[in-house]
């Protein structure tokens, strides 16, 4: 992660309601807890249950439930966000998960 940008505090958590949307995102989080992934890549292994992961990773992200750094500007293409589950809020997450 030395080649990384500093990632971004993330807001404090907040307990979020029980979701299909929220824990379709969190399924694919919590399998990979270290890895890091746009919405992009989150939405293809979403692909048969969801158009588009967007607004329930931002979401989740404002609530505390992710981590999250944007890439390099400096490099070709553009920078995009880039989301992992936090490890602080896990317990948490994983409860929304059985919910």
């Amino acid at each position: 992660m030395a080649d990384r940008p500093a990632q971004e505090l993330p807001p404090p958590l907040s307990p979020l309601p029980a979701s299909p949307q929220y824990q379709q995102v969190l399924a694919v989080l919590c399998k990979h807890p270290d890895a890091w992934f746009t919405v992009n890549e989150l939405t293809s292994k979403l692909i048969r249950v969801r158009k588009c992961a967007r607004r329930p990773t931002v979401e989740l992200y404002a609530a505390g439930y992710l981590l999250r750094w944007i890439s390099d500007a400096r490099k070709p293409g553009r920078a995009e966000y880039q989301y992992r589950l936090n490890p602080d809020a896990a317990q948490h997450a994983h409860a929304l998960l059985d919910a």
